[in-house]
């Protein structure tokens, strides 16, 4: 028991710094002290926090904004940003378990049936969906086309 308090303690210890970090770059780009930052600066921000959102993701983020955007806005934008992120890194090293010949790409056969058989299986058109038009020379495909797309069905 005494272990598993130990975690939760040092993961909200974590949390904890992640928060302060994120604070203190918030009030970094807050050259108003009014607690909001321009909506232009975002990015910015963001980056500064070591995330990568595209122009699209940041312009989705403020799109209901006025010129600036308070904390609680930014901070969900920061955790949808690392979701997404490991999200990323997460499959793609699983598919590149895959990949027998570390040419960045995956046999069709392979994935077909790791998407279809294993796990909360695919059916066949939504297998058929993800891969249409995704398969290159040998019966490859892709790993980070393929990432994309998968993330995309989100």
């Amino acid at each position: 028991m005494s272990s598993t308090k130990t975690k939760r303690e040092g993961k909200d210890s974590h949390n904890e710094q992640e928060m302060n970090e994120i604070q203190e770059v918030f009030q970094f780009y807050d050259t108003k002290g009014d607690g909001r930052v321009k909506v232009d600066q975002l990015g910015h921000c963001l980056r500064s926090l070591g995330l990568c959102p595209t122009e699209a993701q940041i312009a989705k983020l403020t799109e209901n904004a006025s010129e600036r955007i308070s904390f609680l806005p930014m901070l969900h934008a920061i955790r949808k940003e690392g979701a997404a992120d490991r999200d990323e890194t997460e499959l793609s090293a699983f598919l590149e378990n895959l990949d027998r010949d570390s040419s960045g790409s995956v046999f069709q056969s392979d994935l077909r049936r790791m998407l279809t058989v294993f796990g909360e299986p695919l059916s066949e058109s939504e297998y058929e969906q993800i891969t249409a038009g995704r398969e290159k020379e040998e019966g490859k495909i892709n790993i980070s086309e393929l990432v994309q797309t998968l993330l995309s069905f989100k």
